[in-house]
């Protein structure tokens, strides 16, 4: 008999859990061309909770610091090194979610609220080697937010 009453309190408890919050992130991400504003379509997208994204972070922050001086091939290979391994650490890093931008440069996330959250994107594009951009924003609350490619080179 007692163990009848653990099994249905256990299943009580089961049952009155609270579901899990979601929030939709979602917004564009953007290039410019002379000043405008310009969508960007293909970008994949990785939305990282940001207290697991630690070593990520750290790679993100030291390509941040990166300098180049004209006709530095060194210089150049040393950050040809960091981008692949800021891939590869965004492909094996646990994420909420992952996609890739519209035709219109538009994505959007339903993810379990945290926090706080990293959004990575990367892509291939002619001519631009680096192509890639990240933001922290709050996790906490449904949020559109542009994803500027150009980390702020267009302003």
């Amino acid at each position: 008999m007692a163990f009848r009453s653990v099994l249905l309190i256990v299943g009580l408890l089961a049952f009155s859990a609270p579901a899990a919050t979601t929030v939709v992130l979602s917004g564009t991400t953007q290039d410019c061309w002379e000043r405008t504003p310009d969508p960007v379509s293909g970008v994949t997208l990785s939305v990282f909770q940001k207290s697991k994204a630690a070593k990520l972070i750290t790679q993100l922050k030291a390509m941040d610091n990166a300098t180049f001086a004209n006709g530095d091939y060194l210089a150049m290979s040393r950050f040809d090194k960091q981008y692949v391994a800021m891939v590869a650490l965004g492909k094996k890093t646990a994420a909420l979610a992952r996609g890739t931008s519209g035709s219109d440069g538009a994505f959007a996330f339903t993810v379990t609220a945290v926090d706080s959250v990293l959004v990575v994107g990367y892509a291939a594009v002619e001519d631009e080697p680096y192509y890639y951009s990240y933001k922290v924003v709050s996790g906490l609350s449904n949020l559109s937010f542009v994803l500027d490619m150009t980390r702020g080179h267009c302003n």
